[in-house]
């Protein structure tokens, strides 16, 4: 059997499925090590680990360019390469944003934590960076006013230089005890753990929804912290090429999935593994071989309950037709509307690109973020779908939003000229 990748000539002879997980010194590789043990538990030994590189973005591209079949990666992660041949395949478990920060210092805010520091975050090709941009972006953290320190995830640690260090890794991840417990490290919480509904770091959830607020419980590491820390967590998922046949990567689910329990007593980390997962939003669409794993020898109501339905087939489909009709007619309502504020978003976006002087530019930018508030102001009353064309919205926000500030940069040159 030979597996062609992405079009190319590329190809994986039959014993060896490649996963991507970066270096052995980083935290994919534990995991990797865990997963192929479960799927070469029978005499075929079909798949290995590829380690070249670190981080999720090099996974990715790992995948891209045929040099893997898989990749450990973070759900949000970006690709240099054009990346319309990966598909999700498994949510494994959840990675927790920890900022720590040096006791020395005592931070009143994100943004006065961050401003005029430097910030260890490991791989250039990492998921930590990708987050960490987004983040501070969010928070209205200008990037000349800080500097990123790139290392390997072993080596992103606090020192006497780096008084900050960023992970986005698993919650027994060692390198985040030792800077706690030897290293004079605390947590930095992105609100009170108490305020947790209607936070900021829920704020910043909504504007990037592959993430979900996060509460790192107290004395997680011996007894520290002190206090719940409430933080950002995202999903680590395993991705796969395209190509890979259906029924590979329907074993590969159904295998890690069955050996839950033994997964689980090996690493906490995968304590939460489910088959619940057909309604996530992941950065890429679902492997075709999932779908089938999910979809599999499920009866549909009318099979399981033929028996109880026959004498109410006829009442149930009228009901079913009128409720229908109504549901069509509200999404096309409700459609209809998130367009409206999409092309309302689109001419401000053309306004904020015209604009000559920074007191008109930021009149149009409150515009834009006054119709982003009320928008998601209308989804918390039901009056707006939380579907697809809500992420699509949010996200074309997040670029209206960076054009704002790349204006901002460019208007203050010349400004200075």
């Amino acid at each position: 059997m030979t597996v062609f990748l992405g079009g190319g000539c590329q190809y994986f002879k039959p014993m060896k499925y490649k996963i991507a997980v970066g270096s052995e010194t980083g935290s994919y590789y534990k995991i990797g090590t865990q997963l192929i043990a479960i799927l070469n538990s029978g005499d075929e030994k079909t798949f290995g680990l590829d380690t070249h590189g670190e981080g999720s973005t090099n996974n990715c591209e790992r995948v891209l360019i045929g040099s893997a079949a898989f990749a450990l990666a973070q759900n949000d992660v970006e690709t240099d390469s054009p990346n319309d041949n990966l598909r999700s395949v498994l949510p494994l478990y959840s990675e927790v944003l920890f900022i720590v920060y040096h006791d020395s210092l005592r931070p009143k805010s994100l943004k006065d934590l961050i401003v005029g520091h430097k910030i260890g975050i490991g791989a250039k090709t990492g998921g930590a960076l990708t987050f960490a941009k987004h983040l501070f972006s969010s928070y209205g953290i200008d990037p000349d006013t800080y500097e990123f320190v790139y290392s390997s995830s072993k080596e992103n640690t606090l020192s006497d230089s780096v008084l900050i260090s960023i992970h986005v890794t698993a919650h027994n991840n060692p390198i985040i005890k030792d800077m706690l417990v030897n290293k004079q490290g605390k947590l930095f919480s992105l609100d009170d753990e108490a305020t947790r509904r209607g936070s900021s770091a829920e704020g910043f959830c909504m504007e990037y929804p592959l993430a979900r607020p996060y509460v790192i419980p107290k004395e997680l590491f011996f007894d520290l912290p002190r206090q719940p820390v409430l933080t950002i967590a995202i999903d680590n998922m395993l991705f796969a090429d395209v190509a890979i046949p259906n029924h590979v990567v329907y074993d590969v689910v159904d295998r890690v999935l069955s050996s839950k329990a033994r997964l689980a007593k090996e690493n906490s980390v995968f304590r939460y593994l489910s088959d619940d997962f057909e309604d996530l939003l992941t950065r890429f669409p679902l492997h075709q071989g999932v779908k089938n794993y999910l979809r599999r020898n499920k009866p549909g109501f009318f099979q399981r309950n033929s028996s109880l339905l026959k004498g109410f087939a006829s009442l149930l489909t009228a009901i079913l037709g009128v409720f229908s009709i109504v549901k069509r007619w509200q999404t096309r309502r409700k459609k209809s509307r998130i367009e409206e504020y999409y092309n309302e978003l689109a001419a401000f976006d053309r306004e904020i690109l015209q604009q000559e002087s920074l007191e008109s530019l930021i009149e149009v930018s409150k515009k834009a973020r006054l119709l982003r508030d009320q928008v998601i102001y209308l989804v918390g009353q039901n009056k707006l779908e939380a579907n697809q064309s809500l992420q699509i919205f949010l996200l074309f926000w997040r670029e209206v939003n960076e054009n704002v500030q790349h204006k901002t940069k460019q208007l203050k040159a010349l400004k200075k000229q």
